[in-house]
C-alpha cells in the first residue's frame, strides 16, 4: 500500500520534512511491504482445493452416463425377448429413474448452494476479523522498528488495542481497524484538544494514517467508512477548529501514485477579551487603581502571550482590554480568574505569585486599595453625611471586581442610583467562553462515545458563534438549537443526558451552568428560554 494524500494542518507537513524524514521513510515502507495484514491473497491449498472439486465432479458426470448407456443396452436386450411385457415394464423404470435422477440433482444442488454460502460466510467473518484487528499487526511491525506504544492516560497503556506509536517526538495511530477514534472531530477533541498540554511540552507531531476511499471500496464492503476523503469533508464542515497544534492526516492507496497534499491554515484570527465594570462613585478610584495592575500581571507571569492591556474609561465604567496577535485565549482567562482570586481574597498573593518581591509589590497594591477606600469613605460621610460600614464596604468592592473578572455567568454592573441597587447585563462572550468549558468538562464525565461525540459537536457548533456581536447571528444557529436540545433531554427519563445529571455532583453542576449560560444567551438574542429549574 502506498502513501499518495496527505491533510496537513498549520504547516505540519514542512515539518515532518524538516524534522522527521526517516521516520516517515519507515511509516512508507512498512505499509507497502505489508499489506497482507489487510487483504486476503488466494494461496495455493486453495487453489488446487478449487481444481480437485472440479475434478471430481468431471468424473461423477462421466461415471453417470456410463451407467445410463449401459441400463440402455439391456433394455434393449430384454425388449427382444418380450417386446410388449417389456414396454409397461420400461415405462414405469423409466419414470423411476427419471424421478431418482432429479431427486439426486436437486439434493446436489442444495448441498452446493449451502457449502458455497457457508464457506462465503466464513471468508466474510475472516475478512472482517483481518481488518479489525490490522492496526494491531501493523503495530507490532513499527515496534520491530524501535516505535514504542504510547498513551497519553497511563492506565490503558498496556491495552493492547487502544494506544499510539511513538518515535523521536512523532506520534502515529491508525484510523482503521480497532483502537482509538476514528473521526477528525474525535481526533481534535480527544486526542489533541484533550491532550494540548502534554503534546506542547515538547517538540511533538501528530499524524494518522487511513485508508483512501477507493480502498474501502474495493476491499472493505463492510462497516463504517473512515476513508481520508471523509476527513476531509469533515474538516471543511466543521472548520474553524479550536486548536493550533500541527497534525497530519495520511490516506492509504492500493496502487502508487502523485502524493497529493492539501493544506490547512488555522484562522489565527486576533484575541481580545474584555471586561467591564461600572463603579460606584466612591468606588471608582479604588477599583481604577486595581485594575491598572493587570498590565504588570500579564508582564510578569505570562510574558510569552506578548498581551497589551489597556483600560477604557465611560463616566463610571471602566473596561478592562487584553489584545494579542499570538496568545493563548484560555491562558488569558485563566489570568484574570487568579487576578479576581486575589481581589476577592480567595487566594492569597503568596499563592499567586512565586517571587517574594512580586508578592510584596502585589500586597502593596491591595493596601493602596484599602487606604483609597478609606480615604474615600471620609469624604463621603464629610460630604454626604452617610454612615457606611467601611468593612462592608470593602468587603462589597472586592466581590464587584472579583465576579466581574473571573469568568462569571455575566459580568456584574453597580448603578449609580441613590438606592445603590445591583442590575445585571448579558455580556455573551463570556457566556459562550463559559459555555465551552462546561462542555470541555462533561465530555470528561461523560461515560459513553456517543454522548462525547454529542457534547464535542454542541462545543464546536457554538465556538462558531463565540466571536459574533449582532444577536441576528446567534438567534436560531446551530449552536443554540443543539444545546436547548441537550438540556431539553436532560429532563426526558431514560437517555444518556438524563443518565449523565443522574450521576449529580459536579456533572449536575455543570448541566445546570449551561442551563443558565444558555438562558442569558437566548435572552440577549431573543429565543425562547429552558424552564427554570435550571
Amino acid at each position: 500500500m502506498y502513501i499518495t494524500k496527505v491533510l496537513s494542518y498549520n504547516g505540519a507537513w514542512a515539518k515532518l520534512l524538516a524534522k522527521h524524514q526517516s521516520e516517515f521513510s519507515e511509516i512508507e515502507n512498512i505499509f507497502k511491504d505489508n499489506d497482507e495484514f489487510l487483504f486476503f491473497k488466494e494461496s495455493k491449498e486453495s487453489k488446487e482445493s478449487k481444481e480437485s472439486k472440479e475434478s471430481k465432479e468431471s468424473k461423477e458426470s462421466k461415471e453417470s452416463k456410463e451407467s445410463q448407456e449401459s441400463q440402455e443396452s439391456q433394455e434393449s436386450k430384454e425388449s427382444k425377448e418380450s417386446k410388449e411385457s417389456q414396454e409397461s415394464k420400461e415405462s414405469q423404470e423409466s419414470k423411476e429413474s427419471q424421478e431418482s435422477q432429479e431427486s439426486q440433482e436437486s439434493k446436489e444442488s442444495k448441498e452446493s448452494k449451502e457449502s458455497k454460502e457457508s464457506k462465503e460466510s466464513k471468508e466474510s467473518q475472516e475478512l472482517l476479523t483481518k481488518y479489525m484487528i490490522s492496526s494491531y499487526e501493523f503495530a507490532k511491525k513499527f515496534e520491530l522498528d524501535n516505535w514504542i506504544k504510547f498513551n497519553f492516560n497511563e492506565k490503558v497503556e498496556k491495552r493492547s488495542l487502544d494506544f499510539l506509536l511513538k518515535k523521536n517526538n512523532l506520534i502515529l495511530d491508525f484510523g482503521f481497524g480497532m483502537g482509538s477514534s476514528k473521526s477528525l472531530l474525535e481526533y481534535v477533541f480527544n486526542i489533541i484538544k484533550k491532550n494540548n498540554e502534554y503534546l506542547n511540552q515538547s517538540d511533538n507531531l501528530l499524524v494518522r494514517v487511513c485508508l483512501n476511499n477507493s480502498v474501502y471500496e474495493s476491499r472493505v464492503k463492510f462497516g463504517e467508512n473512515n476513508s481520508w476523503e471523509r476527513y476531509s469533508e469533515e474538516y471543511y464542515n466543521i472548520s474553524p477548529i479550536p486548536i493550533d497544534f500541527p497534525f497530519l492526516i495520511f490516506g492509504l492507496s492500493l496502487e502508487p501514485g502523485s502524493l497529493e497534499i492539501i493544506e490547512l491554515e488555522n484562522s489565527n484570527e486576533p484575541i481580545m477579551i474584555e471586561r467591564s465594570i461600572e463603579f460606584k462613585p466612591e468606588h471608582y478610584q479604588a477599583g481604577l487603581g486595581i485594575l491598572s495592575y493587570f498590565g504588570t500581571v500579564m508582564r510578569k507571569k505570562y510574558p510569552e502571550q506578548n498581551a497589551k492591556v489597556k483600560i477604557e474609561q465611560d463616566d463610571f465604567i471602566v473596561r478592562l482590554i487584553v489584545e494579542s496577535e499570538n496568545g493563548d485565549k484560555e491562558i488569558i482567562e485563566r489570568a484574570f480568574d487568579e487576578f479576581g482570586l486575589v481581589i476577592h481574597q480567595d487566594i492569597t498573593p503568596e499563592e499567586f505569585y512565586d517571587n517574594y518581591l512580586d508578592v510584596a509589590e502585589l500586597k502593596t497594591k491591595l493596601g493602596i486599595l484599602e487606604s483609597e477606600l478609606k480615604f474615600q469613605h471620609q469624604l463621603v460621610k464629610v460630604h454626604e453625611h452617610r454612615a457606611i460600614e467601611l468593612q462592608k464596604d470593602k468587603e462589597f468592592l472586592q466581590n464587584v471586581i472579583g465576579q466581574a473578572l473571573v469568568r462569571p455567568n455575566s459580568p456584574i454592573y453597580i448603578n449609580n442610583q441613590q438606592h445603590n441597587s445591583q442590575s445585571t447585563v448579558i455580556n455573551h462572550k463570556a457566556e459562550f467562553a463559559k459555555s465551552n468549558d462546561d462542555l470541555e468538562d462533561l465530555i470528561d464525565l461523560a461515560d459513553s462515545e456517543a454522548l462525547k461525540n454529542r457534547l464535542a459537536t454542541i462545543q464546536n457548533a457554538l465556538e462558531v458563534n463565540r466571536n459574533a456581536d449582532q444577536p441576528e447571528e446567534v438567534k436560531d444557529s446551530s449552536g443554540m438549537k443543539k444545546l436547548a436540545k441537550f438540556l431539553k433531554d436532560v429532563n426526558e427519563v431514560g437517555n444518556e443526558a438524563n443518565a449523565l445529571a443522574e450521576k449529580g455532583g459536579k456533572a449536575l453542576d455543570l448541566i445546570k451552568s449551561l442551563g443558565r449560560a444558555y438562558n442569558s444567551l437566548a435572552l440577549w438574542c431573543g429565543m425562547s428560554q429552558i424552564p427554570s429549574v435550571f
